[in-house]
């Protein structure tokens, strides 16, 4: 396996800078970003919740959000949901020493949807509420007079059925429960029995309804000590695992372990509990884990041998190590025995972002790092996915179905779009990029790319280049230049070019070509094609085919080679933005007169007798038609339509 690494740097989430910030919950979204909310106690009297939500890079989107909860908060979590947004969960103080348990409805774009009681304060508190997905909605656990609860919602947040008992045996107090969905459906529930002193579980199906086996003991008692903080995560395959912490260690000289087990979808263990963490003489604290795509999973956890830091495993679907343990951050911490301050979730591309709190100028803060288990090989969804590569080596990505955005960094990489509307974007390095079906965009970015549209209409972008670029769709400019050395293009229809001075050339089919800023030279070829050069006083050149030109803002020049580069009537070429006075034709490359030996200029017709080395000038409705004379006969070999322009053009409106 090849080693585990981070993934751009380590971020602080909050931009509340006042006062502690702690507990983070992060959880992956539909976008391939995700979304970290976190408890505020900037006024420690009535602390409230936050969140912030992240593209697939770790930028951030939009503002810092605000949970609109009155009074005091605690234990924000928060979970996906199947449309795209997500929901938050809160538990607020309630003025009469109970709590109550709230909800956020949030759309895809973070913007409030709606408000969820999700349920009435209870006889006692209803302590800490636990949040996860369930098929298109949501579920929540809670503990209430020594009980837990389990709740099911629909995606718009309305109550499905009513409370389900989560635990069978009621002696005791129960409590820090944790939930995860199934894929072969239902959920399972797990939490400490703290009369027993024991980490319990148990399994129910999609209604809520346990299965016949009912609660079961998950640690084994004879090791470890009493347990505590235990997390649990749904596997690929369909089973699940459970992690915690212990009190003590079994073996001589070591601290309290991290320790994991493995049950299929009903609940029956496929192996002893096993550590989690390498030996280590430093107490080991505080793990989650999350599912990898492949059908095995990752732990995290606090490691309090020497400096404090959060280090991670990533373990094979029948509890494998998968090379050593990775370190994901050193930054020093605070609050380590607080309880749920350290969550990770995978991310639709199979990497994994982690958040944390640590100290800041203020008191504590909220971190986060994106790192990655994956061994070069990310496969999306149906879905419109964003895939990001390693920055350490080549990777090949599939985007499969949907409208995806698949992103190579460093390294050999191959993207393939597969069907949608896709962007692959190679970075650096000598990057394969196929878009399959539908209208791609593709990237190579530096290095000696192969762009393969496949089919559909797509287009090469040179947009985010640091230089101009050379190229031609056909490979009659050579080994072009810039970001488009030793680019190969195969089913390409279209180019856009940098912000720089570039010179873009077409093939023999109809190609779209926009030069972008700077003073670019765009050839169309052969075909009907479209050039525009946007900014910049650019130099088009359609070629032979019926094409369409506008030049854009500052002056530009139509030049025309032969007198094949545009025919007669509705088929000649179009000039959309001719402004007289400002932009050239330039005819110099055209033999005005065939009869006569060498090169003949043109010159206006001023006496209305139509003849060989004269252009003749028509409006027609609101369009300027001009015709070119090559020969004898009184009849035009070429014409060029300027679009929108009233009068006749002045001589030193042409390049003759």
């Amino acid at each position: 396996m090849m080693a585990v690494r981070r993934w751009g740097p380590e971020v602080q989430a909050n931009l509340t800078m006042v006062g502690d910030q702690s507990r983070p919950d992060v959880t992956a979204l539909a976008d391939g970003g995700y979304v970290l909310t976190w408890l505020d106690l900037a006024n420690p009297l009535v602390s409230a919740a936050r969140f912030q939500r992240f593209d697939a890079a770790g930028t951030p989107i939009g503002a810092e959000g605000l949970v609109p909860a009155s009074g005091p908060v605690i234990n924000p979590t928060v979970t996906t949901l199947s449309g795209g947004g997500f929901v938050v969960v809160v538990g607020v103080e309630a003025v009469t020493g109970d709590r109550d348990v709230l909800g956020f409805r949030y759309d895809a774009t973070g913007t409030l949807a709606a408000a969820l009681p999700l349920d009435v304060s209870r006889s006692a508190s209803a302590a800490e509420p636990v949040l996860m997905r369930l098929g298109s909605g949501f579920m929540t656990v809670h503990e209430s007079s020594g009980d837990l609860f389990a709740r099911r919602y629909d995606a718009a947040g309305a109550l499905v059925g009513g409370d389900s008992a989560v635990n069978a045996v009621t002696l005791g107090f129960q409590g820090r429960a944790d939930l995860a969905e199934l894929a072969l459906g239902g959920f399972v529930a797990t939490w400490i029995d703290e009369n027993l002193g024991r980490v319990e579980a148990r399994v129910f199906q999609a209604d809520g309804s346990p299965y016949d086996l009912g609660e079961f003991q998950v640690n084994m008692t004879s090791l470890g000590g009493n347990p505590a903080m235990p997390k649990v995560t749904g596997l690929t395959g369909g089973g699940f695992v459970v992690t915690w912490e212990t009190s003590s260690s079994p073996y001589p000289n070591r601290a309290p372990d991290i320790r994991a087990r493995i049950f299929d979808p009903y609940g029956t263990a496929i192996a002893w509990d096993f550590v989690v963490n390498p030996a280590t003489a430093g107490a080991q604290i505080l793990p989650d884990v999350t599912a990898l795509a492949d059908g095995g999973f990752v732990v995290v956890w606090i490691d309090n041998a020497g400096t404090p830091s959060i280090r991670g495993q990533v373990f094979d679907p029948f509890g494998g190590r998968m090379g050593g343990a990775f370190l994901i951050s050193t930054t020093p911490l605070s609050g380590a025995t607080e309880p749920r301050n350290l969550s990770v979730s995978a991310l639709a591309d199979g990497r994994l972002v982690v958040a944390w709190q640590a100290p800041d100028d203020s008191g504590t803060g909220i971190f986060h790092q994106i790192v990655d288990p994956r061994e070069g090989v990310v496969n999306g969804s149906a879905d419109n996915d964003v895939l990001h590569g390693n920055d350490a080596w080549g990777d090949e990505i599939s985007g499969f179905a949907g409208n995806d955005t698949l992103i190579g960094l460093r390294g050999d990489d191959l993207l393939l779009g597969a069907d949608g509307n896709d962007l692959l974007r190679g970075g650096r390095g000598e990057d394969m990029i196929h878009g399959g079906r539908g209208n791609d965009s593709l990237m190579g970015g530096a290095g000696a790319d192969d762009l393969w549209g496949g089919v559909g209409s797509d287009v090469a972008t040179y947009a985010g280049a640091g230089s101009g670029v050379t190229l031609a769709l056909d490979g009659s400019l050579g080994a072009g230049s810039g970001d488009a050395a030793g680019d190969w293009f195969m089913g390409v229809e279209s180019v856009l070019g940098s912000s720089y001075d570039d010179r873009l050339r077409g093939d023999g089919a109809a190609n779209a070509i926009r030069g972008s800023s700077g003073a670019d030279i765009l050839e169309g070829g052969g075909g009907a094609d479209s050039l525009i050069g946007d900014s910049g006083s650019d130099s088009l050149i359609g070629g032979a085919g019926q094409d369409s030109m506008a030049g854009g803002t500052s002056p530009d020049d139509f030049a025309f080679l032969s007198v094949a580069d545009s025919s007669l009537g509705a088929t000649c070429d179009r000039i959309t933005d001719f402004v007289k006075g400002a932009d050239d034709l330039t005819l110099i490359a055209i033999d005005a007169n065939e009869g006569l030996a060498g090169d003949q200029a043109f010159t206006l017709d001023a006496d209305g007798i139509f003849t060989a080395g004269e252009i003749r000038q028509t409006q027609s409705g609101a369009n300027l038609l001009i015709e070119l004379n090559t020969d004898a006969d009184a009849l035009p070999e070429m014409a060029i339509l300027l679009l929108n322009v009233s009068g006749r053009l002045a001589a030193t409106d042409f390049d003759l």
